[in-house]
């Protein structure tokens, strides 16, 4: 069962932060109100009748209201995440705010759904939640500012990279199974030299046609993807006390300047700043750090 850690409540918007420990018990649940859960670490999967859906740092995967599921957790470590929850009045002025840019989105169509997002974004989460966590009551602007930047963000990810597939219904399932299967591989063995060969020998695809299926239903390469994660790991590890060398060999680069170099390319700041803004007395960095993404946008 998840544990929810709720960092921050106001005009609409709630932030939380959840931890569940690794389990592969299922638990039914349902979403109060409309719902982002970004993961940070970690593997759990959603299930909405016959269909599941793997959560994976990367991605944002949406709840909606009334909205009846299952959840497990089958990593061992368990996983965790930054859950940002809008009323509905807060969703249909951020669509239609959407829209006005020429972006459709349709609420309904979120139903089991998840989107990836940039890198940028994806650290922005951590800085919503870092903030958060510090000083609630001294950032509400901020805070408030950034939830909301997050949600229509993921509703533009969702509505502008759908995947499109002319296949069967039967066989467009059997891709997904093997997407899900690919992604919980990378997240298992993700520190290791992985090569394209091996992955698709692990799940009885040909390697051109296996690169195919998973772009077209995640809008990345497999290698994109995997480099995507190890970045993201080593994000969620910055403040783990871990000096940059060990951390990056534990993540797979090999060296801290690898790391740097690709972290620096993926989130426009070096590690040692990144730490630095996500630390406890990081605060008023961060603040700028968020407000300069927010200028860029």
């Amino acid at each position: 069962m998840a544990q929810f850690d709720r960092l921050y409540t106001g005009g609409g918007i709630s932030v939380l932060d959840w931890h569940c420990p690794g389990t592969d018990d299922v638990s039914e649940s349902s979403a109060p109100v409309y719902g982002f859960a970004f993961p940070r670490q970690g593997v759990f999967h959603k299930v909405l009748g016959r269909k599941q859906v793997t959560a994976t740092p990367g991605a944002v995967l949406f709840f909606q209201p009334s909205e009846a599921f299952q959840t497990s957790h089958p990593m061992p470590g368990g996983d965790r995440g930054t859950v940002v929850r809008v009323d509905e009045s807060m969703i249909e002025e951020i669509v239609g705010a959407i829209g006005a840019d020429g972006a459709r989105v349709d609420l309904r169509s979120l139903r089991g759904r998840l989107a990836f997002l940039r890198p940028r974004t994806l650290l922005r989460v951590h800085g919503l939640a870092a903030l958060a966590r510090q000083v609630p009551d001294e950032a509400q602007l901020d805070i408030a500012e950034t939830a909301l930047e997050l949600v229509a963000e993921s509703l533009r990810a969702d509505a502008t990279t759908r995947p499109e597939c002319c296949c069967s219904t039967r066989a467009r399932s059997t891709h997904e199974q093997v997407v899900e299967a690919v992604k919980l591989l990378i997240n298992e063995r993700f520190a290791e030299r992985l090569s394209l060969e091996g992955i698709a020998r692990s799940v009885g695809y040909s390697r051109f046609y296996l690169a195919t299926i998973f772009r077209r239903h995640t809008g990345l390469s497999i290698h994109r993807y995997l480099n995507n994660h190890r970045l993201l790991i080593a994000l969620e590890s910055l403040n783990s006390g871990l000096d940059l060398t060990p951390l990056a060999l534990r993540v797979g680069f090999s060296s801290h300047a690898h790391l740097t170099t690709a972290f620096g390319q993926q989130f426009g700041l070096p590690p040692s700043r990144a730490r630095r803004c996500l630390s406890p007395s990081g605060r008023d960095e961060l603040s700028l750090l968020l407000r300069d993404f927010r200028r860029r946008a």
